[in-house]
Formats: structure tokens, sequence, C-alpha cells
């Protein structure tokens, strides 16, 4: 098998892109910690407005976020991968990783379950605040695990340059 054309990104292109990675995902985090926070407003409407300006800062956040883990990804990628396999193992692992999360916040959910006097079923507040922690915390660790594997490719990417101009790493 042959080396194909493609190089490692640059270190620049790397560390700016993962900068404004790690800056989405923290948005995204921070909004969803604030969430249960929005049963603090009193009246019905301001509750409202608040929950779509939060809702169009994460949709914002999480565009951004999408396009840059897609781009890092394939940046990142070693040129000898199989690209077919890499793409298709990283898919799997996010849709795993979203599955595992639902799964998580459903039994938080779940232990948060409460009968009112007419029989409904509903759940706490508590709940909303522990699934909400739970999933804002996942998120702001992602940024750490993202920010690591940042690093490790670009620490590869130089040590593979050198080996291309015959010096040792």
């Amino acid at each position: 098998r042959t080396r194909s054309e493609r190089h490692w990104a640059t270190t620049a292109v790397l560390q700016e892109r993962g900068q404004y990675l790690r800056r989405a995902i923290c948005a995204i985090g921070l909004i969803v910690l604030m969430l249960p926070l929005l049963g603090v407003l009193q009246a019905q409407l301001a509750r409202d407005r608040a929950f779509y300006i939060m809702t169009v800062l994460f949709g914002f956040s999480f565009g951004v976020c999408f396009s840059l883990f897609q781009d890092l990804t394939w940046q990142m990628l070693p040129p000898e991968v199989n690209f077919a396999t890499a793409m298709g193992f990283n898919v799997m692992c996010r849709l795993a990783g979203v599955g595992l999360g639902n799964f998580i916040c459903g039994l938080i959910l779940d232990f948060a379950i409460l009968s009112t006097p007419d029989g409904q079923v509903i759940y706490s507040i508590g709940g909303y605040i522990g699934m909400c922690t739970f999933s804002g915390v996942s998120i702001l660790l992602s940024a750490l695990v993202s920010g690591r594997s940042i690093e490790v490719a670009q620490e590869k990417g130089r040590q593979d340059l050198m080996a291309e101009c015959g010096n040792k790493p």
C-alpha cells in the first residue's frame, strides 16, 4: 500500500480550530447548566423569552461545534489511514455517546418521579437539575478530552514531519 499525498494539518490550523471548538463546547455546557435557572423567572413570558434566547445560543454553538468537530476529525487522521473506516468509527462512537447520555439522563429523571394528588405523574425540579448538571458537566469534560486529542495529533504530526525530513523525533 502506498502512502497518500495527504499530510497532517499544520500545528497552527489545529491550534486555532481547536480553540474555537473548545469555546463552542464550553458555551454549550454552560447553557445546559443554566437551563434549570429558567425556573427562577416568575413570569411565563420572561421564561419563554429567556428559553428562546438560550435555544438560539445553544443551536449556534452546537452548529459551530459540530462542523469544527467534523473538520478537525478529518484533519487529525493520519495520512495512511482508511478514511471510510475511521469516519464510520467516529460516527458510531458519537452515536454511542448520545445513546449512553440519553440512557443516564432517563435514569436520573426516573429517580425523580413524583405523583400529584390528582394522580398525575411529574418529575421533580431536582430531577431536571440533576439531568442538566450531568449533561453540562459531561459536555465540559469533553472540552478537555478534545483539547488533549488535538495536542496528541499535533505531536504526531510533528514527529512524522521530522521523520520525513530525516531527523529523529
